[in-house]
């Protein structure tokens, strides 16, 4: 006759071996999930981010600084003298005189973001003729790739 206790010992090891397995399975399924979940976010990521654009980003060009914003337009100093390049611009395009800063730029207020294709002409203009120099890395972001 077989002993009891050997018959719930074998018992109870089987149960505790499916309930371990289960919750493996479990696991495994919850990270395929998760990681399925990350991947999808991932790809929907603005860069940079609309409200950003809308209170910062759109007003001047990267590392400039606006030194005025009367919500008609707002003007933009080069205060880290990076270099500009004048291309097919007259003397005084890339910089305007009149705004009573040095080496400063005007630009029209942008009211809303994504923004229209007309609020961003001036911009992109001002990208084309007088961006950064040749060899050296700068840019708009989020106004220079709306400009192709």
């Amino acid at each position: 006759m077989p002993n009891s206790k050997n018959i719930n010992n074998g018992a109870f090891g089987m149960a505790m071996l499916i309930i371990v397995t289960i919750i493996i399975i479990i696991l495994v399924v919850w990270a395929v999930q998760k990681k399925n979940q990350a991947q999808k976010d991932s790809e929907h990521i603005v860069w940079p981010p609309d409200d950003y654009m809308m209170n910062i980003g759109s007003k001047c060009p990267d590392y400039w600084v606006p030194v005025s914003d009367d919500g008609e337009s707002v003007i933009c100093q080069n205060k880290f003298n990076i270099p500009v390049e004048s291309k097919m611009m007259g003397t005084g395009e890339c910089y305007h005189e009149g705004t009573g800063y040095p080496n400063s730029v005007k630009f029209p207020t942008i009211k809303k973001w994504p923004a229209e294709t007309a609020d961003l002409t001036k911009r992109c203009d001002w990208i084309e003729k007088c961006g950064a120099k040749r060899g050296d890395f700068a840019s708009w972001s989020g106004i220079d790739n709306k400009c192709i």
